[in-house]
Order: C-alpha cells, then structure tokens, then sequence
C-alpha cells in the first residue's frame, strides 16, 4: 500500500478569494449563512489555516450536507457525494493510486472515452492541470 501524504495547510489570506466571496455571497442569499457565522468561519480559516469550506462546517456554522450544493452551484460543477456514488470499479487505475491520493481524486466513470473524476477540489485549476 502506498504512503499517503497529508495536504498542506492552506496560507492564511487576509482576504477571501472571488469564489470565497461568491461562496459567502451564495450561502447568505440563501438564508444559510449570517454575518456573525461569516466572521466566525474566516477567523477558523485564518487561525487553523483551512480552505473556507473546512472552515465553516469546523466553525458548525453550515453543515456539509448544505455546503456541498451550495459550493457545486458557485463552481459550475456537480457536487458527488461521495457515500451515495459508487463510481465504476474496473477503471480505479485509469488514475494512478499515487497520483490520485496527490490529486485528491477518484475516477468514476469512463463513457465513450472521456473520463469523469471527483476531486476534493474543483477550483485548484493546478491540480487540474497536473491530473
């Protein structure tokens, strides 16, 4: 079995990125999200280095089970669950098991050629890049 290697932490920004703010945007209009929540997500971000995501459900201001969507919408991209999708099990090594602990990614399907992976992060157009 291979090594798995941790993420490391995201650099604490002192402001949020565009899809933060979208992000933030997105769960007030929706009655999800308040401005003492917001607060207390972005000083979790910034104390404990996370990405605003893992911030505001450690902080329990939005659950996952509601952020999940919410953060599929303001990506543009179909949010998995991941304990409800069973992706197909003969292409798992389409995707190296290195590369895909490194990428954060899981293959699931293979129709006509094109391969459909979840990642752990949509928006790392790097990680994107690599994969």
């Amino acid at each position: 079995m291979g090594k798995e290697t941790a993420t490391p932490p995201r650099p604490a920004s002192p402001l949020p990125s565009l899809v933060e703010r979208r992000l933030l945007a997105h769960l007030a209009s929706r009655g999800l999200l308040g401005p003492a929540g917001e607060a207390k997500a972005l000083a979790v971000q910034k104390s404990d280095a996370l990405a605003l995501p893992d911030a505001l459900v450690k902080a329990n201001v939005v659950t996952r089970e509601a952020l999940l969507p919410a953060l599929g919408e303001v990506l543009g991209v179909p949010e998995v669950d991941l304990t409800r999708t069973y992706g197909d099990p003969m292409i798992l090594d389409a995707v190296p098991k290195d590369v895909a602990y490194k990428m954060e990614a899981l293959p699931l399907y293979l129709i006509e050629k094109q391969l459909t992976v979840a990642v752990a992060d949509p928006d790392n157009l790097a990680k994107l890049d690599e994969l």
